[in-house]
C-alpha cells in the first residue's frame, strides 16, 4: 500500500474470524464473521492468521484454532 507519508504494511491480519460470545447472558448466537488487521509504516513482513478449526462459539470457552504464516501480506 502507498500512503502519502510512505509505504504502509499490514503486519497482522485475520481475514475471516468468527464472532464469539463475550460472557454470560449474551442470549442468541450471532452468525457474524469479522476481519482484523494491523498496519504500520514502512515495508515490513507480517503475520497472516487463518481459521482452520472452530467450535463452541456460543459458550464461555470458544475454540478457534489459527494457522499462522509469516511474510509480506498483499492482495494476491
Amino acid at each position: 500500500m502507498k500512503a502519502p507519508q510512505g509505504p504502509l504494511s499490514l503486519v497482522f491480519a485475520v481475514p475471516d474470524h468468527p464472532w464469539v460470545k463475550t460472557g454470560r447472558g449474551m442470549g442468541r448466537k450471532a452468525a457474524v464473521r469479522i476481519a482484523m488487521t494491523v498496519a504500520a509504516r514502512g515495508e515490513r513482513a507480517g503475520k497472516l492468521a487463518e481459521v482452520v478449526e472452530e467450535g463452541d462459539l456460543d459458550t464461555d470457552q470458544p475454540r478457534v484454532v489459527l494457522a499462522v504464516r509469516e511474510g509480506r501480506i498483499g492482495t494476491g
